[in-house]
């Protein structure tokens, strides 16, 4: 059985940078983030997909991914409301996002 990884960001993140030209800095990247003290990678575990499937499942309106939806329930655990993205699902989710295009 394949399961998903349990760092779906830092995955999304090497499979769009995988091209030969990005390759190194995503590298980098992924090293820097994995090593850096300052932050924190929150890793996929059952509860966390118990608690992020009923976002995706339940909202057929929205294009949300399911990584969107596990960041949104553990931007609201850890009560942030800021998010370093343009992506405008954080917005729809009541999230302010940090990174306007």
């Amino acid at each position: 059985m394949f399961l998903p990884s349990p760092e779906p960001f830092l995955v999304e993140t090497a499979n769009a940078l995988s091209r030969v030209p990005f390759r190194k800095a995503v590298v980098e990247l992924i090293s820097f983030i994995q090593s850096s003290e300052d932050i924190q990678v929150i890793q996929i575990d059952k509860r966390l997909f118990d608690d992020a499937w009923p976002l995706y499942s339940d909202r057929f309106d929205k294009e949300w991914s399911f990584t969107d939806c596990a960041s949104f329930v553990v931007m609201t655990e850890m009560g942030l409301r800021e998010a370093f993205t343009s992506d405008h699902h954080f917005e729809q989710s009541a999230f302010d996002i940090l990174m306007g295009l």
